[in-house]
């Protein structure tokens, strides 16, 4: 997904009960995004993953996120990039919590809120971008908050252009990783104001946004002309009708 901005299909959260199943043994890909501040004053994690090919299916994945974060999407992609919801479930562990469901296909993506950030001006907080299976390519992207200056990260991320509102982009390489391996990542920038980089958005709904802006460029005025002309001719049908209703005078 791009972390592309997509829309949920059939979107389902809640109970699901897992059937015995195999496990992950392993993942070819794992892709953290990270969004301070996108469409509220928190940060909107995506979790991005991909099985390895000779994964054998179906299979029961736990996906650790931190305790009291909110859940926004557990899906795969579609043909068409759409994600597409997976019933889940959310289990406590030790350390925080383990959002679990079935995969019968190899990619997934969770999507969560963290309420971590520290108020303004000087914005700060820290994510752990910990893989939750043995993974052989693992990286990470930030996309940097409308009116944020100053931005400093650890480790260092490197320029990655920018989204398609302007913003910066930034993106670290962090190569395999063992399962569970700790990968902080601490990020601080100024941000005077409180307010989010836009408002009212649907996360992942970016297509919808494109239908909505080339509805937005069509020309009403023939269309309205039209329609006028039509109710025209229907009240004149009426009209005829009623006059021939009438007795002779």
């Amino acid at each position: 997904m791009m972390a592309a901005i997509i829309c949920l299909l059939a979107p389902l959260s809640g109970t699901l009960t897992v059937a015995a199943q195999g496990v992950p043994t392993g993942l070819d890909r794992w892709t953290v995004e990270v969004w301070p501040e996108y469409d509220r004053p928190a940060v909107l994690v995506l979790l991005n993953g991909a099985l390895q090919a000779d994964a054998g299916l179906p299979v029961t994945a736990r996906i650790p996120v931190p305790l009291g974060a909110e859940i926004n999407a557990v899906a795969y992609p579609g043909d068409d990039g759409r994600l597409i919801s997976i019933p889940w479930n959310s289990e406590l562990t030790a350390t925080g919590q383990d959002i679990v469901f079935t995969l019968d296909q190899p990619q997934f993506v969770v999507e969560y809120y963290a309420d971590v950030i520290s108020p303004p001006p000087s914005r700060s907080f820290e994510i752990d971008l910990a893989a939750p299976y043995a993974v052989q390519q693992a990286s990470a992207t930030l996309r940097l908050p409308a009116r944020a200056s100053d931005l400093q990260t650890t480790p260092a991320m490197e320029p990655a252009g920018t989204d398609s509102l302007g913003n910066p982009l930034l993106a670290l390489q962090l190569g395999p990783l063992a399962a569970g391996q700790p990968v902080p990542l601490s990020v601080s920038y100024t941000k005077a104001d409180n307010d989010p980089t836009v408002a009212n958005a649907v996360v992942g709904d970016e297509a919808v946004a494109q239908v909505s802006a080339a509805s937005a460029g069509v020309d009403w005025l023939p269309l309205a002309g039209g329609a006028i002309l039509g109710l025209l001719v229907i009240a004149g049908v009426v009209y005829w009708l009623w006059r021939r209703r009438q007795p002779a005078g």
